[in-house]
């Protein structure tokens, strides 16, 4: 996945995201309404940050704080996400796995059903978008499904000897 082109809308147009790519190679372009309200990235690089397989119900850990500005917070170990601000947030995140398995976002413990996203089989990896009107205080999660039958491996290198990234990007839309 490459992030294509990201256009600041006029004040009051939905936020949007098409795939200008394939299901393969996607390439994201974000459309954002103006201002832009809070948005923070935070990581993982494997093997470290995720070194033991993901178990049903556990979640994948975003450690580091990338760019942020506003009021979005992470919990000691970077597994569970804090909006200080009620508001419409857009939340993706992409986790490099080494076989198939499921991904879900979670929302003050939840499992949110409709982004439920995964892979059959093969090393690649998952993505995950949603847009979600949250309140103060709300808490955010990336996360096996609770219902999951199997655990995933987070992929520890691909290609090369750096360490590869996972990311969760928090966007406050208004």
């Amino acid at each position: 996945m490459t992030v294509g082109t990201t256009t600041t809308a006029a004040p009051g147009i939905p936020a949007s995201v098409t795939n200008s790519g394939t299901d393969s190679a996607a390439v994201l372009n974000f459309v954002l309404p103006a201002p832009t309200q809070g948005y923070a990235d935070f990581y993982g690089l494997q093997p470290t940050d995720n070194a033991a397989p993901i178990a049903p119900g556990d979640s994948v850990a975003f450690p580091t704080a990338g760019s942020a500005d506003g009021g979005i917070v992470s919990s000691a170990g970077g597994t569970v996400f804090t909006v200080t601000d009620p508001g419409a947030y857009l939340i993706a995140f992409r986790v490099p796995v080494t076989a198939g398995g499921q991904l879900v976002l979670a929302v003050n413990g939840g499992d949110i059903a409709s982004t439920i996203t995964g892979r059959a089989a093969g090393d690649s990896d998952i993505l995950g978008l949603s847009i979600e009107t949250l309140t103060a205080g709300s808490t955010i999660s990336v996360r096996n499904p609770a219902s999951g039958t199997s655990s995933i491996t987070v992929t520890p290198s691909a290609g090369g000897a750096a360490p590869v990234s996972a990311h969760l990007v928090i966007v406050k839309l208004a």
